[in-house]
């Protein structure tokens, strides 16, 4: 028997880290409008240069650049642009948590062998 996983939204609660990635961020930086606004501006950018990146448009990096200009400042180079997505990504990742199901769910599947989808290697919670 083969279960697979998606980790955002089914495994880890993305949608509550990205709006309290994005809470804080509007919070730092000097946006006047406001948090609902910019909440919308932020997933509508993510969805937009996203699709580019997916699409082979741009690159990894610059479609993170381009939602923070397009959500902040059109004018932001590279450097500053990287440095305000890191404040974003470092307030995200502070708030992943599980859904509640997540550990009796695993749990009841420990008998089985449970491999990375991205490696193919076995994985180990060591």
């Amino acid at each position: 028997m083969i279960i697979f996983f998606d980790i955002d939204d089914t495994l880890v609660d993305h949608g509550s880290a990205v709006r309290a990635a994005v809470e804080a961020l509007h919070c730092t930086v000097a946006v006047n409008i406001s948090l609902e606004k910019f909440f919308l501006a932020w997933t509508d950018a993510l969805a937009r240069q996203f699709g580019r990146y997916l699409a082979g448009e741009i690159s990894y990096e610059e479609q993170r650049r381009a939602r923070v200009r397009e959500t902040i400042d059109p004018t932001l180079s590279d450097k500053a642009a990287d440095q305000i997505f890191s404040m974003y990504l470092a307030n995200y990742e502070a708030n992943w948590s599980l859904f509640p199901d997540v550990g009796p769910c695993l749990e009841r599947l420990a008998s089985y062998r449970l491999v990375s989808f991205q490696t193919g290697k076995p994985y180990s919670n060591d």
